[in-house]
Parts: C-alpha cells; structure tokens; sequence
C-alpha cells in the first residue's frame, strides 16, 4: 500500500533525510523511529503532501504522490498530528474537526459509532461536551485518535500517538491499532512499548 524510495527532504539547503526507503504492505504496522529533530515528522506531512521532497518517490495504492494524486491520497488517509487542539474550544470539535473537511463531509459518524469510540478508548462519552482546556493531555491525545478511527480510512499517519498516556492507557490504544489488520498504520513515535508491538521499525537515523 505505501511505497518510498530514496526520499530526501531538505530544508534551509540541509538534508534532513536522504535515501529513505521501505515498503509497508496491506494491513503493516510500522513506526519510525529516531530522536527529536530526526525528520520523523517531516516523512509523515511529506506522504500527506504537506512537505515537498527534494528528491525520491512516494507510492501509496501503486499511484505516485504528486499534484494530481494527492486529493486521492488524502481521501483514503487520516492524519493525526503531534500538536493537536487547533485553538478549538470543545472536546467536540476536536473530534469532528477532520469531518469538516470537503473529503470527510459524506462520512459523519453517528453520535452512536462516537459514544462506541470513546469507550474502547477508556473515555466517557459526556467529555465530548468538556471544554478542552479542562482535559488533560492523554484525554485530548485519545480523542485524536478516535476520530481517526472514526473516519474509516485504511491508512493511519500517527505522529507520537502514545507520547501523553499513562502505560495502562497505552496498552489501551496500542491494541486498539496494531490488531486492527484493516489498518495500515505509520507512526513516529519514540515510545519503545509502540514500536515493539508494530511489524516494522525504521531507523530513521540511518538516513541521515
């Protein structure tokens, strides 16, 4: 399902990732991994078109990542950022942000498949009407992460999807997305107890 080779990424005239390749297959789950400043996070924005590589090739469904591709990409991907909460209010919102989207529009979850996500996730469903400011972190991390699974789509981004929760809400989520074989899922997490549950972990000092 997602292809990359040879990706560089350069900012400022410095590489910041030269020659990165792998392969994740249907249903892979595969986290990169590296220290702060690494480019982790740069590799997940430029599969979503939101970093041009300076050089390589991106695949995802055997299409080339580019200008005409990208629509189609972003329609079958949900991204979940590391900074989260966008200077919204409610917990509601950060939930339903991504539907607000011209491609999310037709598939609006339920307030039934909703209550149902939060509680897999160890929420209540009533904190969607909190305002976020009084949630803790791995409350609006969980919520993120919710309404990526809300969205159906079969490629996962995760930019340190575990990186605010407590082990046991770790355990949590880690299963609730590595047995999902409906999934194809890239993170980039520093998260020893994420990576050794996902089939791939890139190095992505290697790269450098």
């Amino acid at each position: 399902m997602v292809e990359v080779k040879d990706l560089a990424i350069t900012f400022s005239g410095k590489t910041i990732i030269g020659g990165l390749t792998f392969r994740l297959p249907d249903g892979c789950k595969a986290t990169l991994k590296g220290p702060s400043g690494s480019g982790k996070s740069s590799v997940l924005m430029a599969l979503m078109g939101f970093v041009k590589p300076s050089g390589g090739v991106i695949r995802i469904n055997s299409s080339e990542l580019n200008d005409s591709t990208i629509k189609q990409v972003r329609s079958i991907t949900a991204w979940v950022p590391q900074e989260f909460g966008f200077n919204l209010e409610y917990a509601r919102e950060l939930l339903l942000l991504p539907f607000n989207f011209k491609l999310n529009k037709n598939c609006q979850p339920s307030q039934e498949e909703i209550s149902g996500m939060l509680y897999e996730f160890g929420l209540s469903p009533e904190i969607i009407d909190k305002p976020l400011k009084n949630l803790s972190g791995g409350e609006k991390q969980r919520i993120s992460l919710c309404s990526a699974l809300l969205q159906k789509k079969p490629l996962l981004l995760l930019d340190e999807p575990t990186s605010s929760l407590d082990l046991n809400t770790k355990k949590i989520v880690t299963k609730m997305f590595t047995q999902n074989n409906g999934l194809t899922v890239l993170s980039a997490s520093h998260d020893d107890y994420w990576a050794e549950h996902n089939d791939q972990v890139i190095d992505i000092t290697a790269y450098h």
